[in-house]
Order: C-alpha cells, then sequence, then structure tokens
C-alpha cells in the first residue's frame, strides 16, 4: 500500500494512541509507586484504589441529594454566605482568583498530598496534578505554586535525604485560612444537626490533617464538581464564579421570589471582578437557560438555577 492509503493511515493512528496510552499509564504508574501507595490516605501513603472511585462519587451524590433537600437548607446556605462572604473580604484579589474551579483543585490536590504523605517532593506533586488534570499546563502549575510561595502560604526547602528534592509544607497563617474556609461549610450542618462534627472542634493543626485523610479520596480518585455536576461549569471556571452564584441565591431567598432586583454594578462589588467580567457571565448565563436579565435591573432566576446550585452548594 501507499503511505497514503486510509487503511494504513488508520492503523497508524490506533498504534500511536495506543503507545501514547500506554506510555501515560505507565508514567502515572511511576509516580504512584514512587510514593509507595497504599490502600488508605493514612499519612504513609497515597490511596487510589480505581475500583473504589464509582462507590464514592455515588456516595458523594447520595449525600449532596439528602442535604439539599433538608427543610433548613436555605438557613444554611444563607449562614455559609455570610461566613464565606466575611472570609472572602479579607483578601478579594487572592480569592477570588483560587475559587477558579482548576486552581482550587491544584491548591487542594497539593494539600490533599501532604497532609497524606509528607514527604512527597514538589517535582513530584506536580507531577500528578498534571497527570490526572491534562488540561493544567506545567506554567499554569508553576504560576500558582510560585503565588502560594510568594504569597507566603506555602514554605519550600530542600530534602535534608536528598538535596535535589525540593519538600513543602502549608504555612501557620494558610493553614488557618483553610480551617476557615472549610468551616464556612461545617458550621452551617453543625448549627442544624450538632452531633455532627464535633470531631472538626479542634485546632487548625489536628483538624486538617483528620479533614484531608477522607478529602484526599476524592482528590486522588479525581472526583471534582464539575466532573459530577458540569452544569455549574458555566460559573466555577470564571473568576468569583462561586461568590457570584451565592448572591443570585442569596437575593432569591431574601426577596422570596425568583424574579429578584439585582444590578450587575451589585454582583460585581460583592465578588470583586469587573462589571464587563460579570455582564459576560450573565449573558453565558442567560444563553445557557439559568437565567433571564432584564435592563441590568431585573434577574429572573430559572428552576434550571435552583436545581443546580442547590446540590452544588450540598
Amino acid at each position: 500500500f501507499h503511505t497514503t492509503h486510509p487503511a494504513v493511515v488508520e492503523l497508524s493512528e490506533m498504534l500511536f494512541s495506543l503507545i501514547v496510552s500506554l506510555f501515560l499509564f505507565l508514567y502515572y504508574d511511576a509516580i504512584l509507586e514512587q510514593w509507595n501507595v497504599s490502600r488508605y490516605c493514612t499519612g504513609k501513603g497515597i490511596a487510589l484504589k480505581l475500583s473504589h472511585r464509582d462507590a464514592l462519587i455515588s456516595s458523594l451524590i447520595d449525600h449532596a441529594h439528602s442535604i439539599s433537600s433538608l427543610p433548613e437548607i436555605n438557613e444554611m446556605i444563607l449562614l455559609h454566605e455570610k461566613l464565606l462572604s466575611d472570609f472572602y473580604a479579607k483578601k478579594p484579589l487572592f480569592y477570588k482568583m483560587l475559587f477558579k474551579s482548576f486552581r482550587f483543585y491544584i491548591a487542594s490536590a497539593a494539600f490533599s498530598i501532604y497532609y497524606c504523605q509528607p514527604s512527597a517532593s514538589l517535582k513530584f506533586t506536580k507531577e500528578f496534578i498534571a497527570a490526572q488534570e491534562k488540561s493544567i499546563s506545567i506554567n499554569t502549575l508553576n504560576s500558582l505554586f510560585t503565588l502560594l510561595m510568594v504569597s507566603g502560604r506555602l514554605i519550600v526547602y530542600r530534602s535534608e535525604e536528598n538535596a535535589r528534592d525540593m519538600l513543602f509544607r502549608p504555612s501557620e497563617s494558610v493553614q488557618q485560612e483553610i480551617s476557615d474556609l472549610i468551616r464556612s461549610m461545617l458550621i452551617p450542618w453543625r448549627t442544624y444537626y450538632s452531633s455532627s462534627g464535633s470531631r472538626y472542634r479542634c485546632h487548625a493543626k489536628n483538624f486538617l490533617p483528620q479533614f484531608f485523610s477522607r478529602y484526599g479520596d476524592f482528590v486522588f480518585h479525581h472526583i471534582t464538581i464539575k466532573g459530577i455536576l458540569p452544569e455549574s461549569e458555566l460559573f466555577i471556571e470564571r473568576d468569583g464564579g462561586h461568590m457570584i452564584m451565592l448572591i443570585l441565591y442569596k437575593e432569591y431567598i431574601l426577596q422570596g421570589t425568583q424574579r429578584i432586583i439585582l444590578s450587575s454594578k451589585k454582583i460585581a462589588s460583592y465578588s470583586h471582578v469587573s462589571r464587563s467580567h460579570i455582564c459576560s457571565l450573565l449573558r453565558e448565563a442567560q444563553c445557557a437557560g439559568f437565567i433571564h436579565v432584564e435592563n441590568n435591573l431585573f434577574i429572573e432566576l430559572s428552576d434550571k438555577f435552583i436545581n443546580m446550585f442547590r446540590p452544588y452548594f450540598s
């Protein structure tokens, strides 16, 4: 056959795809082996049991459904909004950037790796994240890690055993930040269900290892909100997207109607992003059927938005 024969081209493409897939599998496996992977995330190794992934997703969805169906769900959301908006307002320029889905995943993965395997090097941490989230470039990873270091949230130092390896640990200040952020979700739940979450009342140094020993299961199996609830991507892939959804739902509760009075200026001020950013997002949300905007004053939230946000929050 001539080299341009369709059958030859198709066969070549199949072989190439097979070789690439095999390479990625072996490369990914080598990273896990380097980290001494164990069955569970206990501080001695990183859990990655793919057969366990479906069970985790099913459990997460069932739990979210049970929370979103609670009669107190709106009160819980309002309490979360108050806690988070106060937290967010302290450093809005940083958090509007961090709350973008893929950046939040990078930070979550890095801290999950640290608390489950403190001896993991910075290099392998980046390789692990890049292997899981292939849409993230190494430049993006480096930029976010640099920002975390420069802002004093991440401390990087040389390994005593191997001077070529750079290790990392969260600073005391970021440990408290992470703890406060997590509690903005736990406190609303604990307020109405006081028997739950009692083990999370300790200091951040004790609280975070406990939390990430469980949260790490979801990170290492690459279970993300975007993957489970893809319709939320329109919001959470934007700077300040979580806060934008939050103010929309907050006003729906407070005004008692899906046709709320809310200007793009007020949303921009609340989420600390530009009005042009808000207007662009609102247009896309309207095209997707989440909202209907009238004269930059009224926003009508659709049932689609309400039914997306409740399980997203939960």
